[in-house]
């Protein structure tokens, strides 16, 4: 089974993944969460009786999934779950109005190719 990766978007509209995923205890609860920061749970957890950092897992994404992150930069959030699956899967709908140009490019580059295939060029 795949683990699930978490994309998110900044206040600024960028969208990133993160880079650990933590599990801790905080007063006693067990729980997982996604960060960027992993130097704040470590800080908090010296200073917090209560809290402790159990794991950190660093994740790591393939070069395929980073290309198709910057290529989604400028999607709005309420596309999300379109962006998560096109990021971390390479998923784009055919109907998709989000991917509307990058499968209009697809389908050009696939009639470039036939053209330049029956042309024998």
């Amino acid at each position: 089974m795949q683990e699930m990766k978490e994309l998110y978007q900044t206040d600024n509209g960028e969208w990133k993944l993160f880079s650990h995923k933590i599990k801790y205890t905080d007063k006693n609860e067990h729980e997982e969460k996604y960060t960027d920061d992993l130097s704040f749970y470590e800080t908090y957890a010296q200073m917090h009786e209560s809290f402790t950092l159990d794991e950190s897992i660093e994740l790591s994404y393939t070069a395929e999934q980073l290309a198709r992150l910057n290529e989604a930069q400028g999607i709005k959030y309420e596309n999300y779950n379109e962006v998560y699956n096109y990021v971390i899967d390479g998923i784009a709908k055919a109907d998709s109005k989000v991917f509307v140009v990058k499968n209009m490019q697809t389908l050009q580059d696939t009639v470039d190719t036939l053209i330049i295939t029956s042309l024998g060029v």
